[in-house]
């Protein structure tokens, strides 16, 4: 066994030999699929284009009899990130890559409420984030005019982009 690979469009595909043999899980949302996060070994949380959110674990036999939990939605949109840094049951964030409304959204409980963390983002669609893992008010939003960042969990977003043009930022990746 090796590690787990996951793909989706209308269902999900997954993997836990590195992608040699897959298993396909529907999820039971409208929509495609726009975001997925692995947690560990046996859950993938799914976003898709409509705003739809849902929790995929691994069952007793495999991906095969994987259960599908539908979660709550923090809006209608584009569902571009989702991050879950820590246990699936607590902290989740989400982005949304869409004009209008709220762009951060954070669950305390694994997705079943949310809390529109947007604060004084500017209304421009955030297409990734990063909570730093070793202190989880500080965010990183990538969005279509930058990079911003937030260290009180979203209540107040600076500008971080360090001098990069007006560019499009698509994803981040945090090095400490």
């Amino acid at each position: 066994s090796g590690p787990v690979v996951v793909k989706a469009g209308v269902t999900l595909f997954v993997s836990e030999d590195s992608g040699d043999s897959w298993t396909e899980v529907g999820f039971a949302l409208a929509g495609r699929a726009s975001a997925l996060t692995i947690v560990g070994t046996d859950a993938v949380f799914v976003g898709t284009e409509d705003g739809g959110l849902a929790l995929v674990r691994r069952g007793a036999g495999g991906w095969a009899e994987a259960t599908v939990t539908a979660l709550s939605s923090p809006r209608n949109g584009f569902i571009s990130d989702i991050v879950v840094p820590g246990e699936p049951g607590n902290v989740v964030w989400v982005s949304c890559s869409a004009f209008g409304g709220g762009h951060g959204y954070r669950s305390a409980d694994g997705g079943r409420t949310w809390s529109d963390r947007s604060g004084d983002l500017p209304d421009i669609p955030v297409n990734a984030i990063v909570v730093d893992p070793k202190r989880g008010a500080h965010v990183f939003a990538a969005t279509d005019h930058g990079v911003y960042r937030t260290t009180s969990s979203g209540t107040r977003w600076k500008d971080f982009s360090n001098g990069l043009p007006n560019v499009v930022v698509g994803d981040l990746i945090l090095h400490e």
